[in-house]
């Protein structure tokens, strides 16, 4: 047995190893291989409206972005009744007397998870026409999370203007998790049922 032989059958031997998970490998490596990339061409102050992309300002788009995510969770604060909310521009108050507040900034968005996870679902192997819709439907359960995020930051930070950081770390884990289980989801139930189109 000559040594071309042996490194071709041990590397045969580690793709039969590596096969039943490559798909995993293939969403760690687009999950990280994505935050990466946008920490190397985003730039933006946290505290802030300022965002720019590969130098770009693109603050004016993300504010409008901001403004929309603060007003939807604004209605639905007042859709379940917290109607001690108010909002301005892009901040939201939950009035009591410690009155604390929350800005809805660029980060706030959500954006950055959705296009991580918009590139997740580009790469993951299966049918293009089963991502048509269980993309969507998965960003729309990404911003629903995100949207009651922001209600429980805002109205914590309203009873207790210190707890402001604690929730907002509290939320940040799970956003990726969720990202994990709609992959999951895909990837054990929606990509392995039998393509009937």
């Amino acid at each position: 047995m000559n040594i071309t032989s042996i490194k071709t059958e041990s590397f045969n031997a580690l793709l039969s190893k590596i096969y039943p998970i490559k798909n995993l490998l293939i969403f760690i490596v687009s999950l990280f291989g994505t935050h990466f990339l946008w920490k190397l061409i985003v730039e933006g102050n946290h505290q802030g409206h300022e965002i720019y992309i590969l130098g770009m300002d693109f603050t004016s788009f993300f504010h409008h972005i901001s403004l929309f995510t603060a007003k939807a969770a604004y209605h639905i604060m007042h859709l379940i009744g917290m109607t001690n909310t108010q909002i301005h521009d892009t901040y939201l108050f939950y009035q009591t007397p410690n009155g604390g507040f929350v800005n809805v900034v660029w980060g706030c968005t959500g954006i950055k998870q959705f296009l991580m996870f918009i590139a997740i679902m580009l790469i993951a192997p299966g049918h293009s026409k089963k991502k048509v819709w269980y993309l969507p439907f998965s960003l729309f359960i990404l911003w629903i999370y995100n949207i009651i995020r922001i209600i429980v930051i805002t109205y914590n930070t309203g009873l207790e203007p210190s707890s402001f950081d604690y929730w907002h770390s509290f939320f940040n884990n799970p956003f990726y998790v969720l990202m994990f289980i709609l992959w999951l989801i895909w990837e054990e139930i929606i990509n392995k049922k039998k393509n009937t189109v």
